[in-house]
């Protein structure tokens, strides 16, 4: 939003900027004030009550540690791949044809690794969403932190005749019932849960960022344009799996702690994902 004003005035030199009317975050904390907590407790608690214990994706128990690091938890590395582009194009056409969006193909795949690693058919794990579903008047043109990181939880034990289509069809329609309370706190939904005790529910996540930047934020004639982009950050969690969706190619990168997780690890899964 801030970037689209910006190439918008700076396309206007030589006439005073006009300030877009923006409703105020303000009406989105009044809001989340105003909802009705028993709903978010009554869809939550439906929502976990398959989940027996906390979703942790396997650490190694014998990661190695680069020479010179020290070996503490806030070791945070990156790995980067790309997803070739005739496979990027597959999955663009894939998801189009049958009406799904990126990120409940990536959620799918990402809960099957999981029941992979874990063992185990009911799995859990971290998204990332946009958090502007609230029914607020322009919410999408207001400046503010919205993003929330409530987890997604997906039974892989059905019958043998669920094909995949089934599964994604599945998983879609449990992200349209999750919408309205994507806002609760991880706190409250902890809490929620039938897990007991310290620590979190999971410990792995899975973003999906669509970067349309070209198209739709630099005009046309423009003589500013964007060539690159890039963003840093210390993730909460010890495993984040990071997919990145541009008009004609895919890439993703995986965050971890490098006391956790060995080399050998992130490359196993760079090999699934990619």
């Amino acid at each position: 939003i801030i970037l689209e004003e910006f190439f918008h005035h700076y396309n206007s030199r030589g006439h005073s900027p006009v300030q877009s009317p923006k409703t105020s975050f303000k009406s989105y904390v009044k809001w989340l004030r105003e909802q009705d907590q028993s709903e978010h407790e009554r869809f939550w608690k439906s929502h976990l009550k398959e989940i027996e214990d906390v979703s942790l994706f396997p650490v190694d128990s014998e990661p190695v540690i680069a020479s010179g690091e020290e070996e503490t938890g806030n070791l945070c590395h990156l790995f980067h791949c790309c997803f070739e582009e005739q496979l990027a194009h597959r999955m663009a056409d894939f998801v189009k044809r049958h009406k799904l969006t990126d990120a409940v193909v990536l959620y799918s795949a990402w809960a099957l690794l999981l029941r992979k690693y874990t063992g185990r058919d009911n799995v859990l794990f971290g998204t990332t969403v946009s958090g502007r579903s609230a029914k607020i008047k322009d919410i999408e043109r207001m400046v503010g932190m919205f993003i929330q990181t409530p987890p997604i939880a997906i039974s892989l034990a059905q019958p043998e005749s669920e094909t995949l289509g089934d599964l994604l069809i599945r998983v879609k329609e449990i992200m349209v019932k999750r919408e309205p309370f994507e806002n609760t706190s991880l706190v409250d939904i902890k809490q929620y849960s039938p897990v007991s005790g310290a620590g979190e529910l999971f410990n792995n996540i899975v973003v999906v960022e669509n970067y349309p930047l070209d198209r739709e934020m630099v005009p046309a004639g423009s003589p500013l344009t964007i060539e690159s982009h890039a963003m840093t950050g210390t993730p909460d969690f010890d495993l984040n799996i990071s997919f990145f969706t541009f008009p004609t190619r895919m890439e993703a990168t995986i965050g971890y702690r490098s006391n956790l997780f060995s080399r050998q690890t992130i490359e196993n899964i760079q090999q699934y994902v990619g």
